[in-house]
């Protein structure tokens, strides 16, 4: 049998179907051009994986790319790299191999937010998704004529990928898992030009109203003919 060659990189993973806004494409070119800079690979998903929740569609596309990868870091589309210095390998040279942040000081909800996550390419977190993967259930799930999916569940409770991280995956693999500081993949732009210098901003919930202000201030888009 063939065996798949691994990429001695790490891969920065997007995914989303619905209508990427002009703002949306300034973050997403900006995480691209910091994987270019360190050398890693950056892939944007468009479609497929409409079987299923998008909540869960990560879970199942990092599942699947993962053995191809040294490590694979999601990032939700609402979020993006702020400090374009800062490498990814520092993180790995720990002996963990999952690593989170918490909600950002303004949401201090949980201990895990699954809209940034970095994974390595080892046996142990190749069962850890494979174990996640499968606490979808099909039955907690509706989808409507207009492809929106609906739950009974609370919001990010075990219904949710999240939720269901926090109850029954990070107690099984918690010798593997390091929480980062929530500055590392859950900034604020408050903390930008301070000791907690953000790595990765989340604009998460109603902090999307912030992007149009941050792209002003902070990235430098070429100018229109």
């Amino acid at each position: 049998m063939k065996t798949r060659r691994i990429r001695k990189t790490i891969l920065i993973l997007q995914y989303d179907d619905r209508p990427i806004t002009e703002e949306y494409r300034v973050l997403m070119s900006r995480n691209k051009e910091y994987a270019k800079i360190h050398g890693y690979e950056y892939k944007f998903i468009r479609s497929g994986h409409k079987h299923i929740p998008p909540y869960w569609r990560k879970v199942e596309i990092v599942k699947e790319l993962l053995p191809r990868y040294k490590a694979v870091l999601w990032v939700d589309t609402d979020a993006v790299v702020f400090n374009m210095k800062f490498s990814l390998d520092k993180i790995l040279r720990s002996h963990h191999s999952f690593y989170k942040s918490q909600d950002n000081w303004k949401y201090p909800n949980h201990h895990f937010n699954a809209g940034v996550w970095l994974i390595k390419n080892t046996p142990e977190m190749n069962s850890l998704m494979d174990d996640w993967s499968k606490l979808y259930k099909e039955d907690d799930w509706l989808q409507n004529a207009k492809d929106k999916w609906h739950t009974t569940g609370k919001w990010s409770n075990t219904t949710y990928e999240q939720g269901s991280f926090i109850d029954n995956i990070q107690p099984k693999y918690k010798k593997y898992i390091k929480r980062l500081p929530c500055n590392i993949f859950q900034g604020c732009l408050e903390d930008i030009n301070t000791k907690n210098e953000p790595f990765i901003i989340h604009f998460m919930s109603r902090l999307k109203e912030h992007i149009p202000g941050f792209i002003k201030t902070f990235i430098d888009l070429p100018e229109k003919a």
